[in-house]
């Protein structure tokens, strides 16, 4: 075996190792897609989860809404009471035009 004929050699062995170890993370990766796609695809499960989602959104509006209707109430009562508290110091004016 030549000189060349061994380094040939050589390059063909680390290539082959470089992609069985591309081949191998490859297969990691596609392995532990497919073990959470399967978890996905438990239909039960996902409707759980799914409605606990919905649930916990419609509980959060509708603590969203109630503090809105309070802070709305809040607001109308203060200007109510600027109101009135801008109006004590005017005079009536008496004079007609």
């Amino acid at each position: 075996m030549t000189k060349r004929d061994k380094s040939e050699t050589t390059n063909a062995d680390a290539m082959e190792q470089r992609l069985m170890a591309f081949a191998e993370r490859l297969g990691r990766m596609v392995g532990t897609i497919q073990a959470k796609a399967d978890g996905w695809m438990d239909r039960e499960t996902l409707n759980k989860q799914i409605a606990s989602v919905r649930d916990d959104a419609t509980r959060l509006l509708e603590q969203l809404a109630g503090g809105a209707k309070k802070a709305t109430k809040k607001a109308k009562a203060a200007a109510v009471a600027a109101r009135r508290q801008g109006s004590k110091g005017r005079k009536k004016s008496s004079t007609a035009v």
